[in-house]
């Protein structure tokens, strides 16, 4: 695949469009009253002596209980020449059992009152089960034949290969979809993760043998974590799971290879062809490595003042001054090798060229002033505001536990989450801007190609792909005689 950087035109383009960014902001947002010290209850772990790890956290007022089952590895541990292998194992193990075809299996969660999805992820299979509390040892029967007696036949592959071509040729319609995904691709090449961005051609390679390969490397005990929430003691726990997944024998696993995230070389530009749009939808991204427990908790904060609400700088800038963007938002995407800094914004294809630019130039702003005071203070209001509501419900307070755990980290980070974001200062979320912030992008675009090739010619070079991610051509800027 072709790779071009954006030249000094456009760099030049960033600079005038910086020049404007001094102008007063149009809207503040409401004052934040002070926060109160918040105390998240905590969770217990132990180990079975199949080398399972199970974590509990102890949830009395719901009558709702949750399971969630990660086996870690997810689409980094596939074989490089067969991505997606994580994507097949998941879609059938969420499909029903040997025993249990998916009308049986459907039933059986139904009466549960449970919901229950199964995903991959760049670093884990990801099983997410809710269901009454009374049914917990049915909930477990239930996860352990989907373990032990797996529907991993011919037609069950054949059946699964159909389904995600199909649905992945329905999403490629989906100009949102096409970019992110072309984004996380760019921003992953070379990397493990890239394996989790594979387009329709790989599923083609997808054998009933590679898929036995790669779960019997994965799908073990002792590569695996079962989180519990809910109104239960971590010896009930214990016993339980114990009792129904003690015959899942371990394995010696191979460690997943996750090297740190690396941002790339240079600004970078590409185009999506996605027909019938009205809008270029843009997404520019850069990648962080893994951060610690109070620099994740400032690029929260540098986040909410980018693109994080309708008062953020990206919208206010974008939209409310310069009319630009139908929207501009921004959003943080947390691996276990680091995250991605996403940038979005929904643009006329008449004010593609000066959005791309003022998108890019107020972002790198907070790499060269320090946010203001008022500013950080409303971002961790607003978090923090909003934090001890959204886990009082059920499932965003399992979620978040969930969360947490999947990304390597334990109980004293989950416990110190909320105090940590308090801690944070205008001084370290500068410090982490000038780190992040000043790195160079991946520009993707979306839109009808007919719409917008007048004004992808304005740019130095821009590869242009269709939806489906294979390379068209490279649009290069005419230079002027």
């Amino acid at each position: 695949m072709k790779k071009a950087s954006l030249g000094l035109g456009f760099l030049a383009l960033l600079a005038a469009a910086g020049s404007s960014l001094a102008q007063e902001r149009p809207r503040r947002p409401p004052p934040i009253d002070p926060l109160a010290v918040l105390k998240l209850p905590g969770f217990q772990s132990r180990e079975l002596a199949n080398g399972l790890k199970l974590w509990l956290a102890f949830r009395e007022t719901s009558s709702l209980m949750s399971l969630d089952l990660l086996l870690e590895g997810g689409e980094s541990a596939a074989a490089e020449n067969v991505p997606g292998m994580a994507t097949l194992a998941s879609t059938l193990l969420g499909s029903g059992t040997f025993a249990r075809r998916l009308p049986q299996f459907e039933e059986a969660v139904e009466g549960m009152g449970g919901s229950l999805t199964v995903q991959a992820t760049p670093d884990a299979i990801h099983l997410r089960f809710r269901f009454l509390d009374e049914f917990l040892d049915d909930a477990l029967a239930l996860v352990a034949e989907m373990i032990l007696q797996p529907d991993y036949t011919e037609r069950a592959v054949q059946v699964a290969k159909t389904a995600i071509t199909y649905d992945l040729l329905e999403k490629e319609g989906d100009p949102e979809f096409a970019a992110r995904r072309h984004l996380l691709r760019l921003l992953f090449a070379g990397h493990p993760y890239e394996r989790s961005t594979f387009g329709r051609s790989a599923i083609r390679g997808w054998t009933l043998k590679e898929l036995l390969a790669f779960v019997g490397q994965t799908c073990r005990p002792n590569n695996a974590q079962i989180i519990l929430v809910g109104n239960a003691t971590i010896n009930t726990a214990t016993r339980k799971v114990s009792h129904y997944l003690n015959t899942w024998p371990r394995r010696d696993v191979p460690s997943p290879a996750r090297p740190p995230l690396r941002p790339p070389e240079s600004d970078r530009m590409a185009f999506i062809d996605v027909p019938r749009m009205n809008d270029c939808l843009v997404f520019a991204g850069t990648v962080v490595p893994p951060l610690s427990a109070g620099e994740a908790a400032a690029l929260q904060v540098l986040n909410q003042i980018l693109g994080g609400s309708l008062f953020a700088r990206l919208n206010l800038s974008l939209r409310e001054s310069k009319g630009y963007a139908r929207f501009a938002t921004s959003e943080v995407l947390s691996y276990r090798a680091g995250s991605v800094v996403l940038i979005k914004a929904a643009v006329p294809p008449d004010d593609l060229v000066q959005a791309v630019g003022e998108l890019l130039a107020e972002t790198r702003k907070l790499s060269k002033e320090p946010p203001l005071a008022d500013e950080v203070a409303q971002a961790k209001g607003y978090l923090m505001a909003n934090f001890p509501v959204a886990i009082e419900r059920f499932e965003a307070f399992s979620g978040r536990i969930a969360e947490t755990i999947s990304l390597g980290a334990g109980e004293e980070r989950w416990s110190r989450s909320y105090e940590t974001v308090i801690g944070v200062d205008a001084p370290r979320v500068f410090a982490l801007g000038q780190r992040i912030l000043a790195q160079p992008f991946w520009v993707v675009i979306a839109g009808a190609k007919e719409a917008c090739l007048d004004r992808l010619a304005e740019f130095d070079s821009v590869d242009l792909f269709e939806a489906g991610g294979a390379y068209l051509s490279t649009l290069t800027k005419r230079k002027e005689p």
